[in-house]
Parts: C-alpha cells; sequence; structure tokens
C-alpha cells in the first residue's frame, strides 16, 4: 500500500469511509484502514525515507476525518447496543 496510495488509489479513504458507513462492510472498511495506518508508520527499507516521510504527511492530513469516521462508526455502534434490547422488548410486547 505504501508504493499506491495516494497515486495510485486516491480514492482508498472515500471507499473507506463508505464501508464504513454501510453496517455489512463496516468491518472490512475498518481493516483497511487499520491496514492503511499500519503501512503508512511501518518502516519498512524498501520504502525512501521522503516517501514515508510524503505518506506520513498525508496521513496526518487525513486523520480528522478518520476521527469522525471512528466518531461516526462508535455512535452507531453505541446506537445498535441501546436500540437492540429496546426493539426486543418492543417486538415482544407487539407479539411478533
Amino acid at each position: 500500500m505504501q508504493h499506491e496510495w495516494p497515486h495510485g488509489f486516491p480514492e482508498l479513504l472515500p471507499t473507506i469511509e463508505h464501508m464504513t458507513k454501510v453496517h455489512e462492510s463496516m468491518a472490512r472498511g475498518l481493516v483497511l484502514l487499520k491496514t492503511l495506518c499500519e503501512e503508512v508508520i511501518s518502516s519498512r527499507a524498501d520504502v525512501s525515507a521522503q516517501r514515508k516521510d510524503e505518506l506520513k504527511n498525508l496521513l496526518t492530513q487525513q486523520v480528522p476525518g478518520i476521527l469522525i469516521l471512528i466518531q461516526r462508526i462508535l455512535d452507531n455502534v453505541y446506537d445498535a447496543r441501546i436500540l437492540s434490547p429496546v426493539r426486543c422488548v418492543f417486538v415482544a410486547s407487539e407479539g411478533w
């Protein structure tokens, strides 16, 4: 990923964002985000120091958007944990 992003795959972060908005692909989106962060932070010998600095700067610029994305996921998980028991009680009380 270090050799491809962002030039070879400029839509990576928008794709990850889209994946995290869809419940069925949320986990895969988080795995991609984690992989991107790990790749940028890792100290691979086949990546020049200049490219490592470029990647770190590019990822740092994306941090506000990434934090918003993570906050939205956490909000959805929290809402699901709260709403699921409420939904179960409602369904049970309605005789479903």
